[in-house]
């Protein structure tokens, strides 16, 4: 969906989008209206002629738009406390200009960066304190490592965390106040992206990122580690009555590097259930499931790329029938193993997403991830199939 600034119709669509949102949410206190990579803006005829008519910029358009929609929320519900922006379209505007913007008094910034090593403009901090008296940071515990990522690489989000940790002793004093920190995650990239890191996988990062948190970014991370026997956070479950502990509890050593490499976490035959952790927290059975999956690609590449077939079933031989079966035996033994894995986890697919996502969610992810691996596999054991037993 694209939205103009210079159209009247746009700004009535999202008074509306905003009003709906605060129907359903009338006691907060806090309101982030988004607005991060504006990448397409002014290039349509009414902006370009506006620009031209008031001698603004982009980034001026940029501002009185949002200034438009913040004041819209200020005027209207004026029990909200803060109303918060993404920072980025600010870190290329010039001081002054965002200044002249009058969104000093009307709008927190909210920077966000989610890499274990912060990449921000060394000016950045000190141009925001210009015009903001406060500011909020945002870190990811899901979801900034690839559009198309399955496993959560927990170690890569809490570097992000205490990158922050340590970020924070330096900008401190340039602001009256830094409100808070907000832990991003998403499931896809946009609207037209697949889905990535399912927020069941996420969730052991989240309790870990925000353990870090809690302790200040002081947390002993090599001596919780150790401690892969059992792991134990606590999260809070709320419900109409009354506010309980749940425990979140995992047997066996987290995914820490995401999609890890061999050892514990290797693929074998003989144990193909015991190296995904156990845990019992809601939507466990995705998390498990994905990890499982991940593991199961990654076996299926190394077939594919392997000497096996590029050695001894390249489509050269294979047109000339020039095969020899007691290599094809090796390789097709192995693709159906691997075939029988992958039918097991889609017969459990349906049970384990149903009691956490909405319709669709399952096909898509089916579709997007095990059916094409299930194909190549499938088309693997046909060509197979004809050489086995000449």
């Amino acid at each position: 969906m694209a939205l103009c600034p210079s159209n009247t119709d746009c700004l009535d669509l999202i008074f509306q989008m905003l009003d709906q949102v605060m129907k359903l949410h009338p006691d907060v206190s806090e309101f982030h209206i988004g607005c991060d990579e504006v990448f397409h803006l002014g290039l349509c005829d009414k902006c370009m002629a506006r620009m031209s008519q008031d001698s603004i910029g982009k980034d001026q358009l940029f501002f009185d738009h949002i200034k438009k929609v913040a004041s819209y929320l200020r005027n209207k519900y004026p029990q909200l406390k803060t109303i918060i922006v993404w920072d980025d379209m600010f870190r290329c505007s010039h001081s002054s200009v965002v200044l002249a913007s009058g969104l000093g008094g009307i709008v927190e910034p909210m920077v966000w960066n989610y890499q274990p090593q912060l990449q921000l403009a060394p000016g950045l901090w000190d141009n925001l304190a210009c015009v903001f008296p406060s500011v909020w940071i945002a870190s990811a515990f899901k979801g900034a490592t690839g559009p198309s990522t399955m496993v959560t690489n927990i170690n890569f989000h809490l570097d992000n965390h205490q990158a922050w940790s340590h970020l924070l002793i330096s900008i401190r004093s340039k602001f009256k106040i830094v409100r808070g920190i907000a832990l991003t995650g998403w499931q896809r990239y946009d609207h037209y992206a697949v889905l990535c890191e399912l927020f069941p996988q996420g969730l052991p990062s989240l309790a870990v990122c925000l353990k870090f948190i809690q302790k200040d970014g002081s947390w002993e991370r090599q001596r919780e580690i150790a401690e892969v026997g059992k792991w134990e956070l606590f999260v809070s479950n709320h419900d109409s009555r009354h506010c309980s502990q749940r425990l979140l509890v995992c047997l066996g050593p987290l995914a820490w590097q995401g999609l890890v490499g061999e050892g514990y976490y290797g693929w074998t035959e003989d144990s193909s259930s015991t190296w995904i952790p156990v845990c019992t927290f809601p939507g466990s059975d995705v998390y498990q499931l994905t990890i499982e999956f991940s593991h199961l690609h990654r076996a299926c590449t190394e077939l594919f790329n392997g000497d096996g077939i590029s050695a001894w079933m390249n489509d050269f031989n294979v047109q000339r029938r020039f095969i020899n079966p007691v290599h094809v035996e090796t390789l097709y033994t192995r693709a159906e193993s691997l075939m029988e894995h992958c039918r097991s986890l889609a017969s459990r697919l349906e049970p384990a997403f149903v009691d956490v996502f909405v319709s669709g969610v399952t096909e898509e992810w089916r579709e997007c991830f095990l059916t094409p691996l299930l194909s190549r596999l499938e088309q693997f054991l046909n060509k197979a199939r004809t050489f086995v037993g000449d």
